[in-house]
């Protein structure tokens, strides 16, 4: 396709994250057309069409189009997620929460993702880090505990005083299953081997995953300022889950670095540190080598004095210029003309005021401006070269559902990733208690949006909604 000079095809946009301390961490995932002078939105394939793009495989895949991620069956996919991590720090070597407890609804891991399935979350993000995985740990998680039956699972997965509609089935977790079995006892032993079991567990079980390299210990992993390292064990991980699992093609997608600002990471390398567009570029291409039906999520950097850590996608030339912001332009000017453009996924990130300590374009038209600024507007046009914890979710759920004085300017973001499933995340907290084990009904309630206690949520639908 020839492009006019000023514009380029975009990537897909997979949007914020938001975090606050009282209330929640939500990524969304929307998507950039095609742009030309005049804009226009690519119309979204019927079911069961052609391939969008002829480099894609025969079988299962993910991919973009005009606004949204499709499948092989060019479906249009709605991700509602949550994050689960625990494969990013060192000696947990494991999502976390699996403690003797005695109960396998916290200790039992396929049980944990059952109770995730129940409440409507169909995305898993698993955060990663190198040095846990490489370190050759060799650790058996298998331990007695008490497998609950089906009416202490229902019970603890319906919230009080909610009527179970006459149509709803309280769901299973066919495969595989593990009854007679003690806690854990089918997880494999070595880390590696059992963070690639994870995901395929995950994928088996109808959930798209998200693995997102995230150290739990920023502040001494340095493993990605040895670009050369870094890179070779990103391809190597990438390599053996592909061989090794390939069916979570159509299920997978890499998250390719977690919040790089906070390891002084800029657009442009700086100060002896890899610019982020270099990572991308040398990276990318080797990993769509690999595989050809997996998207890449990146996130920006650099920005943080206008957006928040993971943002980082102002591209307007007098904002940068003003604010003094990295330059993600040259990166963008390359991206669009490299072979694996419709597999990217931009990932910024929104926090609450609670997490970012700022007070200013927190709530309203602020917010809504400074994200349409940064990635809003690239829903709609494409790349052109040229508080209070309640008040920040509702704030951001009017901009992705495009309500009220926050419409226009973006197309709608449906699919999202809530961070985290664990408690001990100290800036949020967790969808479940401090016991890992009881349901914080109110967070709940506030990504349902389908009931009269949350209007304005995000259209997650726990099983006893119904179908």
């Amino acid at each position: 396709m020839q492009l006019p000079a000023a514009c380029a095809p975009p990537p897909l946009l997979h949007s914020p994250s938001v975090a606050d301390a009282a209330a929640v961490a939500v990524e969304s995932i929307a998507m950039m057309p095609y742009a030309t002078s005049s804009p226009t939105t690519t119309p979204t394939p019927a079911p069961n069409a052609a391939k969008p793009y002829s480099w894609l495989p025969d079988g299962s895949y993910l991919t973009t189009v005009a606004d949204q991620i499709v499948d092989q069956n060019n479906n249009a996919v709605t991700m509602h997620g949550i994050a689960w991590y625990g494969f990013g720090n060192p000696g947990t070597d494991m999502v976390e929460g699996l403690q003797a407890a005695g109960d396998s609804q916290v200790e039992d891991f396929a049980t944990v993702v059952f109770r995730m399935k129940a409440l409507g979350f169909n995305t898993i993000k698993l955060p990663f880090s190198f040095d846990t995985l490489n370190a050759g740990s060799i650790r058996p998680f298998n331990d007695g505990c008490n497998l609950a039956s089906v009416d202490t699972l229902r019970s603890g997965l319906t919230e009080g005083g909610k009527v179970v509609a006459s149509n709803a089935v309280f769901p299973t977790n066919p495969s595989p299953a593990y009854s007679g079995m003690s806690c854990n006892q089918y997880l494999p032993s070595d880390t590696m081997d059992r963070f690639l079991w994870v995901i395929n567990y995950f994928a088996t079980n109808g959930f798209y995953v998200v693995p997102d390299w995230h150290p739990g210990n920023p502040s001494s992993n340095r493993e990605i300022f040895d670009q050369t390292s870094w890179q070779n064990n990103y391809v190597s991980l990438f390599g053996k889950l592909i061989s090794t699992y390939p069916s979570v093609v159509g299920k997978l997608v890499f998250d390719i670095a977690n919040e790089l600002d906070g390891f002084g990471i800029r657009w442009e390398a700086t100060s002896g540190k890899p610019g982020l567009q270099d990572i991308y570029l040398n990276l990318l291409p080797r990993l769509f080598a690999i595989s050809k039906g997996v998207p890449f999520m990146i996130q920006g950097a650099g920005q943080a004095n206008l957006v928040n850590w993971g943002d980082g996608f102002v591209t307007d030339p007098a904002t940068i210029q003003q604010n003094g912001l990295s330059n993600p332009n040259p990166f963008f000017t390359a991206l669009m003309a490299t072979s694996y453009v419709n597999q990217v996924v931009l990932g910024p990130h929104v926090y609450g005021p609670s997490v970012t300590m700022v007070t200013s374009r927190i709530s309203g038209a602020g917010l809504w401006n400074r994200m349409t600024v940064s990635f809003g507007s690239k829903t709609v046009t494409g790349y052109c070269s040229g508080g209070n914890s309640l008040w920040s979710l509702v704030n951001l759920v009017a901009y992705m559902h495009n309500q009220g004085a926050a419409a226009g300017g973006h197309t709608n973001i449906n699919s999202w990733i809530f961070w985290a499933w664990n408690p001990s995340s100290s800036d949020t907290g967790g969808l479940v208690a401090s016991n890992w084990l009881n349901i914080q009904w109110n967070k709940v309630d506030k990504l349902v949006g389908s009931n009269p206690s949350a209007p304005d949520g995000m259209n997650l639908k726990p099983w006893f909604y119904g179908p």
